[in-house]
């Protein structure tokens, strides 16, 4: 089975990463693959409850306004007249 070349010519900015990686001692690599798990894992609770804030203080903005505008209509029909309608037929005289 023959070998894949695993880069084309010369050498490129991916070969030179992989090289100084593949020097690096299994120990440091551990710690570093572990402190990019630790804030990819932090970023996504923050932001989870960032959303979860803001999705609630919506809700309570939509709840104000509701209760406000019924507030508003029960003193609208609270405080008008009722008037009663002309009759239908004529008064005789």
């Amino acid at each position: 089975m023959p070998k894949e070349i695993k880069y084309k010519k010369g050498f490129t900015w991916r070969h030179q990463f992989d090289e100084k990686w593949d020097r690096l001692d299994y120990g440091f690599r551990l710690k570093i693959q572990t402190f990019f798990l630790i804030i990819i894992l932090g970023g996504s609770v923050l932001g989870l409850a960032w959303a979860n804030q803001k999705y609630e203080k919506a809700q309570l903005v939509k709840e104000s306004i509701t209760k406000s505008e019924t507030t508003q209509e029960k003193v609208i029909t609270s405080t008008s007249r009722n008037v009663s309608l002309p009759p239908l037929r004529h008064a005789e005289d």
